[in-house]
C-alpha cells in the first residue's frame, strides 16, 4: 500500500502457526512496514488468482489460507468452497502512473466490496469509491499496488 510508510499487509505468524496446529480457525492480518529480503519469513507474501480467484496466503490447495470476507470484517482461513466468500477480482486501475511499485488496483469481492485499509492501519472490507472515510474518520485506502518478489530471499 502507498502510504509514504511503506505499509504491507502482514500475517501474524503466530496466529498463522495456531491455525496449522489447529488450535485456531482464522488469523487476522495486520499492516507492518514492507520487509524486503525477509518478507516471506515474516509473513508478507501473498499470491493472487489461485486457485480460482483468490488472495492466497501460503501454498494454495495444500495448507494455503485464503482472504475471507462476510462484507464487514476480513481474515484469512483455510481455503474452502463451503465458507463466507472467499472470490475475489484484482481490477487495475486504469488511469494509475506505472512506475517500479508495481501494479495498482483493487481487491474486489463479488458483492462489490474493496479490500482496504482503515486510517492506514486496519484492514477492512470497505466501499470501492476512493474518497471513503472508515470508522477511525481517516481516509480508507482502497488500492493496492501488488509486487512481485522472489521466494528464494
Amino acid at each position: 500500500k502507498l502510504d509514504g510508510q511503506g505499509s504491507c499487509l502482514t500475517m501474524p505468524m503466530d496466529q498463522v502457526r495456531k491455525v496449522e496446529l489447529g488450535e485456531e480457525s482464522r488469523v487476522t492480518p495486520v499492516m507492518h512496514r514492507c520487509y524486503d529480503k525477509s518478507a516471506n519469513k515474516n509473513g508478507q507474501i501473498f499470491g493472487i488468482g489461485y486457485p480460482d480467484e483468490r488472495l492466497v496466503f501460503g501454498d494454495p490447495g495444500l495448507d494455503g489460507l485464503c482472504l475471507t470476507t462476510d462484507s464487514d470484517s476480513l481474515w484469512f482461513e483455510k481455503c474452502e468452497d463451503e465458507v463466507s466468500e472467499q472470490d475475489f477480482t484484482f481490477n487495475k486501475e486504469p488511469t494509475a502512473p506505472s512506475h517500479g511499485a508495481g501494479i495498482l488496483g483493487q481487491v474486489k469481492s463479488s458483492d462489490g466490496r474493496c479490500f482496504g485499509v482503515d486510517g492506514w492501519v486496519k484492514p477492512v472490507m470497505t466501499s470501492c469509491d476512493s474518497d471513503t472515510t472508515g470508522e477511525t474518520g481517516l481516509p480508507v485506502e482502497n488500492s493496492w499496488y501488488l509486487i512481485e518478489h522472489d521466494r528464494r530471499n
